[in-house]
């Protein structure tokens, strides 16, 4: 089975700052799931660093950064299991036993509802994204205006 491999600590952009080894680590840590809390005591810092990192554009970009590589890794080998999954389902939508047949049946219209919602939500966010754009942008014509 294929699996979501390591995120490489060098594959960072950062917004001009250079960051500590320490500091790109706890970044693919904090990136991958792992408490605050862990992060620091698997790198061997105090809560109060993490904190002040976290106020370093870089540091912050390093973690999304990671986030997003992170993310499109696991999607990439779902997407690889996807003809895995579509044929063993149609295997089970075949099966002799209608309490399979159900559950597949069910099983299918779980993930396509969760789905709509999904997008759904991924729109809604998109467009209170840009209604905030528009309205930072409304608050500094105000400001500047006076």
């Amino acid at each position: 089975m294929d699996t979501v491999r390591d995120i490489s600590v060098s594959a960072v952009p950062t917004s001009g700052d250079i960051l500590k080894p320490k500091q790109l680590h706890a970044a693919l840590l904090r990136a991958k799931g792992t408490s605050v809390e862990r992060t620091c005591r698997e790198i061997g810092i105090v809560t109060k660093t993490w904190y002040r990192w976290l106020q370093l554009p870089a540091f912050r970009e390093a973690i999304d950064c990671y986030k997003e590589e992170w993310v499109q890794q696991y999607e990439n080998a779902f997407t690889n299991l996807l003809p895995k999954v579509v044929n063993r389902h149609s295997q089970l939508l075949d099966s002799k036993t209608e309490a399979i047949q159900m559950r597949a049946v069910d099983s299918c219209h779980q993930h396509y509802s969760r789905n709509i919602r999904e997008q759904e939500v991924k729109s809604e966010v998109q467009e209170l994204k840009e209604m905030v754009r528009i309205l930072c942008e409304q608050l500094a014509q105000q400001r500047a205006a006076g």
